[in-house]
């Protein structure tokens, strides 16, 4: 699944009732069990952090907090990566840049579900665990981060509560 969407929304622009969307990205509403784990992202660390202790079937949740962290360009992100296989493949982007005038990346791997804007800068993604662990990063390039600077954390929730609701104007 790739996706990538501008970030030039204007509240002035959406309509006066149906779903909104968000830089093109439905929002929805975060799944209903508690955060089950949270950390931060060393994001000058190339091989991402571990998030383990998933069960093989259950449905969970991992989104962006805080930020956002900077790469050796001066640009002002709170993009993350993901990989199910120790760090071999990772995903594209999910979440916001300030690059090309500010966009909102939705490329969640093929075996995610769905990714989100849980906020105007940060993504959630929605899987069904096939492992007991994944590792996450921030989202450059290889070879690039080691002049990367400034933080962006995770937070792990089990079960999938996104897309059940569309927020509505009424």
């Amino acid at each position: 699944m790739s996706s990538i969407y501008t970030s030039n929304v204007q509240l002035g622009s959406l309509p006066s009732a149906g779903t909104i969307y968000v830089m093109g990205v439905q929002l929805g509403t975060r799944p209903t069990g508690s955060e089950k784990d949270s950390g931060a992202i060393t994001v000058t660390a190339e091989a991402g952090m571990t998030v383990s202790g998933l069960t093989v079937g259950k449905y969970y949740s991992i989104e962006a907090t805080g930020g956002y962290w900077t790469n050796g360009t001066g640009d002002s992100l709170y993009t993350f990566a993901v990989s199910n296989d120790g760090g071999s493949t990772w995903s594209d982007s999910m979440g916001w840049t300030s690059q090309f005038g500010g966009l909102f990346a939705t490329d969640n791997p093929d075996w995610s579900t769905s990714c989100i804007a849980v906020d105007e800068y940060r993504a959630q993604m929605g899987w069904p665990a096939t492992t007991t662990s994944i590792k996450i990063r921030v989202a450059d390039s290889a070879g690039d981060f080691a002049d990367n600077g400034g933080s962006l954390s995770w937070s792990l929730r089990e079960g999938l509560g996104i897309f059940t609701d569309s927020v509505r104007l009424n």
